[in-house]
């Protein structure tokens, strides 16, 4: 049987490179070894470079390896290859693709309760891998390179079963149920955002059918797991790491600056409709400007019309005050106001020169007037008197000028409409 000369099968026209590069698994030595659940991924990683030390043909630095191990697990899944053979096909990877393992690493135990056997396959080789309960890795992998053929070739698949035939018989009854079908690659589905992916298998059979197969080959890069599964040289994957750490800084920043830029984008169009609704609030205001003059003019005159009335009415109460001080005999001539000072002055005559103090003395006597002054003379008639006092608006306002007066109906009124006489 002819060695493959190169394991991916020819890109499509602008297909996207796939996020894991398959190995041919045919180019490595397999062993699954007991691991210490509580160890670290790096301790494990010197225990696997003490393994390969011991069980590999040529020296550690010829080697390319990997190794997967499960978080609290028990077992370790190690392999290696030499450099040389392997340097061909990694110079194929594409520069996109994330990893580079072999298929068979891809394989968990998913819950076997006894030894099972599978058989995966790609364009270019066949593989048996064997399961066995309480494991979580294949515990043996045997592979064997074909020509470089497809599904849909008949030739191919007649070289497959007839490889995998050859290779049972090799392996022999080793107590190992066994899978008839054969499971090949048909795509890799990968989510950038989640960091997870898959790759889907179809099921070939014998008689040429090809089914989607309900298993696949899951894979994460959103832990360290796959750095260590893959069989690169260090220089190699640390190289990427720090590119990829570089290139998910940029990205973020990136995120980072459409973030702020979004921000700023929105607060400028939150800043322009600020400014055109204070714009057409200051255009409201302007049309409303003559009205709002009117009214407040209107309120301003309503208020002065109200105040003189007010200070009308006071000036009423006030004489009205005055009035009803005065004594039998004592008349007033005139009256006058001063609205700046708030007095009031009157002038008139009295019979009598004692009247005219009465008057005085009713003035002081009854709180409702303040600062008077008030002057009498004798006169022929009697005596002339003038007065300047200012009223006390507080006590007028208790004033019920209102009140109902008894007043005495006169003898000589006319009953049941007599003329009077």
């Amino acid at each position: 049987m002819k060695t493959a000369s190169s394991h991916q099968p020819p890109p499509e026209k602008n297909a996207a490179p796939p996020p894991i590069f398959l190995l041919p698994s045919w180019l490595f030595f397999v062993e699954n070894v007991p691991a210490d659940p509580a160890a670290t991924p790096e301790a494990l990683r010197e225990q696997v470079a003490l393994r390969l030390e011991a069980a590999a043909p040529v020296p550690p630095e010829q080697l390319l390896s990997g190794f997967r191990f499960a978080p609290r697990g028990n077992a370790l899944l190690c392999y290696a290859a030499a450099r040389e053979r392997a340097r061909a096909f990694l110079a194929e990877m594409p520069a996109k693709s994330l990893h580079a393992l072999p298929l068979f690493a891809l394989r968990g135990n998913d819950g076997a309760t006894r030894p099972r056997r599978e058989w995966f396959a790609t364009e270019t080789e066949l593989t048996a891998v064997r399961l066995d309960p309480d494991n979580a890795f294949p515990t043996r992998a045997r592979s064997v390179p074909l020509e470089r053929g497809g599904r849909d070739d008949a030739a191919f698949r007649a070289a497959l079963f007839a490889a995998r035939d050859a290779l049972r018989k090799e392996i022999g009854d080793d107590g190992a149920e066994e899978s008839p079908d054969v499971f090949m690659p048909s795509e890799q589905i990968f989510d950038a955002k989640k960091g997870a992916g898959e790759i889907r298998l179809l099921r070939l059979r014998e008689d040429g059918s090809a089914v989607p197969a309900a298993r696949t080959l899951a894979f994460s890069t959103a832990d360290e797991s796959l750095w260590f599964a893959d069989a690169r040289d260090a220089e190699t994957l640390a190289r990427e790491r720090r590119e990829r750490r570089a290139a998910a800084l940029c990205r973020q920043a990136a995120r980072a600056l459409a973030v702020a830029a979004a921000v700023l984008c929105a607060a400028q169009l939150a800043l322009l409709g600020l400014r055109a609704h204070v714009a057409a609030n200051v255009e409201a205001e302007a049309a409303q400007r003559p009205q709002v003059r009117e009214i407040r003019e209107r309120a301003a005159l309503i208020e002065k019309i109200s105040e003189i009335q007010a200070n009308k009415l006071q000036a009423m109460r006030a004489v009205a005050a005055l009035n009803a001080q005065r004594p039998e005999g004592v008349g007033l001539v005139s009256f006058s106001g001063n609205g700046t000072t708030g007095t009031l002055a009157a002038n008139g005559t009295a019979e009598s020169i004692a009247l005219a103090n009465e008057f005085e003395k009713r003035l002081r006597a009854c709180g409702l007037f303040r600062n008077v002054v008030f002057s009498a003379n004798m006169a022929a008639n009697g005596a002339n008197f003038s007065l300047q006092c200012a009223p006390v608006k507080a006590e007028l306002d208790r004033l019920d000028f209102y009140a109902e007066t008894d007043e005495e109906t006169p003898e000589d009124e006319p009953e049941n409409g007599e003329n009077a006489s």
